[in-house]
């Protein structure tokens, strides 16, 4: 399980974020997403560090590596 909720995502410069009445416009660099887009690149690094460290692996043992050994937290990341 990787972790895809409320990661610090750069932004386009200037994107416009929210507004404060009407004339008022908030914008910033980052922004919290969340989503399966987030979790892709920490599962992805895993995957190619356990590949680097046995490269005789299918992706069949890299996913079981990956599944039997994931921690679930709870929202204060300790353990369910």
């Amino acid at each position: 399980m990787a972790p895809g909720v409320l990661i610090l995502a750069a932004l386009p410069p200037n994107l416009f974020l929210e507004s404060i009445q009407m004339n008022i416009a908030l914008s910033s660099d980052y922004e919290l997403k969340s989503g399966t887009s987030m979790a892709a690149p920490h599962a992805a690094i895993i995957a190619a560090m356990l590949k680097g460290a046995q490269p005789e692996w299918s992706p069949s043992p890299i996913h079981s590596a990956m599944m039997t050994t994931a921690n679930y937290l709870d929202n204060s990341q300790k353990p369910y």
